[in-house]
């Protein structure tokens, strides 16, 4: 009965933080609306749909683009631009180890 009832309490309790997320994402409604009203009350769901908008992999490929992309700009010196270049390179090849 007692670990009938606690995972009870476990299950609202996670129906509460999907509830709660999903009330402070609401102006998000681009990364919401391809979830069904179910899954809104899913907290992992609603994360996943969160790490694939916002994740390690979509910022990995960002920095990859930057990093990419950077050109010395008019008036920036040699030194900062290598610094630039260098803390971009970190963060993105950083973030692609951690997985």
């Amino acid at each position: 009965m007692c670990a009938q009832g606690h995972a009870e309490d476990i299950e609202i309790l996670i129906r509460e933080k999907a509830c709660v997320l999903t009330s402070m994402l609401r102006n998000s409604a681009a990364i919401l609306e391809n979830l069904c009203s179910s899954d809104l009350r899913d907290y992992d769901k609603i994360t996943s749909a969160l790490k694939l908008r916002f994740g390690d992999a979509r910022l990995t490929e960002l920095l990859h683009g930057e990093l990419h992309n950077r050109t010395q700009q008019p008036k920036e010196g040699l030194t900062t631009l290598v610094y630039e270049v260098q803390s971009l390179a970190k963060r993105a090849f950083h973030i692609q180890y951690q997985n």
